[in-house]
């Protein structure tokens, strides 16, 4: 008996989903809180890099998998693939476009979103036994200071005086989640065990006091001039 192809399947397609899986691929390998987020718990204990040069390693990344995936003919793909392909060129467009060219990135400093993120996603979700959650939010707490510094190094500019301010409010606010955090710990886990997690509590928030006031310094020459302009999106 001959087998016939799938009509559903293009000649295409695995290489289309293979480009896809690489890029998702790389996505949880560089960015270990939304690896966390997707439910993915082999990094659970870092933060990443958030540094100018990883994030333009990754824009650099984003247009070369554009690149790749505007390079596959549509008529070599299934109909639903050809839509996977078409939504996945405009998803990219709108990220490369916000990186490139918006760059908000260069004004705002949005480093504790992450630290926050990072941080409730394992306090708060019960995928594993709370020690074990533990002793991944210790070395989290533990990468603060390291992961605060690189960030730094995103601004290019004067950075938007709001933002920065938001900022400040937020770093005025995460140490007491660092306390809550480490307070759980308390008759869960071991004393060598609860003495770091106390001990990782108190290092970022020496990293956040820093960071504080680099950001604090940073409205000395902050601007309120925000809008991008009409001519970015034209």
């Amino acid at each position: 008996m001959t087998l016939r192809p799938d009509p559903a399947t293009g000649p295409l397609d695995g290489a289309f989903h293979d480009l896809v899986e690489r890029r998702f691929q790389r996505l949880v390998r560089d960015n270990p809180v939304l690896a966390t987020g997707l439910g993915l718990h082999q990094r659970d204990h870092e933060l990443g890099d958030g540094s100018r040069a990883a994030l333009l390693d990754e824009l650099a990344a984003d247009e070369a998998h554009l690149g790749a995936v505007e390079g596959l003919d549509p008529m070599g793909l299934s109909p639903a693939a050809r839509v996977e392909r078409d939504l996945e060129i405009h998803n990219l467009g709108m990220a490369i476009f916000d990186t490139a060219e918006v760059r908000i990135w260069e004004r705002r400093s949005t480093a504790l979103d992450l630290v926050g993120d990072g941080l409730f996603l394992l306090f708060a979700r019960d995928h594993a036994p709370l020690p074990e959650r533990l002793d991944a939010i210790a070395g989290r707490l533990e990468a603060v200071p390291a992961y605060l510094d690189s960030a730094k190094d995103r601004a290019r500019g004067p950075q938007v005086r709001l933002w920065q301010q938001l900022e400040i409010e937020a770093a005025g606010e995460l140490p007491g989640l660092f306390d809550e955090v480490a307070g759980a710990g308390r008759g869960v886990v071991g004393a060598a065990e609860q003495r770091r997690l106390e001990t990782a509590a108190r290092t970022a928030s020496e990293g956040i006091a820093d960071y504080r006031r680099w950001l604090e310094g940073s409205l000395t020459t902050a601007t309120d001039d925000w809008p991008i302009g009409r001519e970015r999106h034209d």
